[in-house]
């Protein structure tokens, strides 16, 4: 019987003498490669100037070997065999979208490799000084649906505020980031984006919970509001953060509330309409202790209007309460709780009085009805342009919510057959007909790229 010596081998070196027994040898070195833990940019970044290209990678396989080597290519070129790269974006066309490798290897040749897309803009743009468009968007459980990032970029918000964005709040914001980063390089020519969202915790985390806000105007503050006064004195503990993000929009310094209401209709455990009105009071008294001062309050109420009736009923009921203390003092069961130091106005049921205007329950559609709106005090009621809900390509797609957007007019003497909103209504149409080929268009697209053009005509025409 043929005998063979068998030796096991795991990163050591071998030193074999003679023998006259056959040798088998058997590698058990280790095969791991290197984990990375960072990398710069993140993915969809807008990178800018002289960009750092880093990774940092560490080999902790069984046998680690350490770290051997890198290499870093932009568009399929090596530009380094370093961990670190300085790329100057300057030699690049703003708009322009590239492909950053990074490979990273152990001493034993094991490879790990990572690769992201950016996209380069060396141009500083103004945020928008005439006209701007408010977004107030339910994304669904942090985004469960990949068609929500196609809603926000066709709607091109100036500002927006994204509700049930627990998701987001990964600890350093990836998410949030990669939203500003992937809307504003598609409008690359167009100021970029800053974001802030709800910091959960553990304790608090659910997808279903937080706001959070994306905006090309400067947000100079970010407060996350879990306590506040009631009517009687005492302060209470809410069942969902509120946010109040200050913005300074266009030297206009607004304070923008997000908030998300308990959902649901009452059950025998959960008075959930007894919530949403003591949220309502709670926020109520926040925004008059602020003062004399420009805000708007938006987000997912989960409660239903009172000015919703006849044709515009809902379907189901989840109560007016919170929607009565906000905009009428006069309600005789509600009104004593209403704001006592601003009026607040319904944007969208002001604008258009006998549309439906419904934002949820395309997916249950024994839910229909306006649960998400966007309220505004006396500062910018005046200066609302126009309204829309749910009218992009991807409407259907993103959420079990629609999007609903207001344009608001920085001139105080402003006139919507003006050249800032036309101008404004026609790019609108031209995103829609861009994506016709891409996105299978349904009759109610078809409907509003026809109203959007009969009001160009009507532009024109004045």
């Amino acid at each position: 019987m043929e005998r063979k010596l068998i030796i096991m081998i795991s990163g050591a070196a071998l030193i074999v003498l003679a023998t006259t027994i056959p040798l088998v040898i058997i590698f058990t070195g280790e095969t791991d490669p290197p984990t990375v833990t960072n990398i710069t940019p993140i993915s969809y970044a807008i990178v800018s100037g002289v960009t750092e290209i880093s990774i940092v990678a560490t080999d902790l396989g069984e046998n680690p070997s350490g770290m051997g080597s890198y290499k870093l290519y932009v568009d399929d070129t090596l530009v380094s065999k370093e961990s670190t790269y300085d790329w100057d974006t300057t030699q690049y066309e703003d708009g322009s979208v590239h492909t950053i490798s990074f490979e990273a290897y152990d001493k034993k040749r094991n490879v790990a490799e990572r690769k992201i897309i950016v996209t380069v803009d060396n141009t500083i743009d103004p945020a928008p000084t005439d006209v701007f468009k408010v977004l107030n968007y339910n994304i669904w459980e942090s985004g469960q649906e990949d068609e929500y990032l196609d809603v926000i970029i066709e709607e091109n918000p100036d500002i927006a505020v994204l509700i049930e964005t627990g998701g987001l709040d990964d600890g350093d914001n990836r998410q949030l980031y990669e939203i500003c980063n992937r809307v504003g390089g598609y409008y690359y020519e167009l100021a970029p984006f800053e974001g802030r969202t709800d910091q959960l915790g553990a304790t608090s985390f659910a997808t279903t919970n937080g706001e959070g806000i994306i905006s090309r105007y400067p947000i100079l503050d970010f407060l996350q509001i879990d306590t506040w006064r009631t009517d009687a004195g005492p302060s209470v503990t809410l069942y969902r953060d509120f946010f109040d993000a200050v913005l300074d929009i266009n030297g206009v310094v607004t304070h923008i509330i997000g908030y998300h209401g308990k959902c649901c209709s009452p059950t025998i455990v959960t008075n959930t309409t007894e919530i949403r009105e003591t949220e309502a009071e709670v926020m109520i008294n926040y925004v008059d202790d602020l003062g004399d001062v420009p805000v708007m309050v938006m987000g997912d109420f989960n409660s239903h209007s009172p000015a919703d009736v006849g044709d515009l009923a809902p379907m189901g009921w989840l109560g007016d309460g919170p929607l009565r203390m906000w905009l009428h003092p006069e309600d005789p069961s509600y009104g004593h709780l209403s704001p006592k130091v601003h009026n607040f106005t319904d944007t969208y049921r002001e604008l258009y009085p006998t549309e439906l205007g419904f934002t949820f329950g395309y997916w249950e559609p024994q839910y229909w009805g306006r649960i998400d709106y966007i309220l505004v005090n006396e500062f910018w009621a005046d200066r609302m342009i126009n309204a829309t809900v749910g009218d992009t390509p991807s409407a259907n797609l993103g959420s079990d919510h629609y999007s609903l957007d207001v344009f608001f007019s920085l001139d105080e003497e402003y006139s919507y057959f003006n050249s800032s909103a036309m101008d404004v209504t026609k790019n609108h149409v031209l995103i829609l007909r861009k994506n016709v080929a891409d996105w299978e268009i349904n009759e109610q697209v078809e409907s509003i790229i026809a109203f959007n053009e009969e009001m160009i005509a009507l532009f024109e025409k004045n």
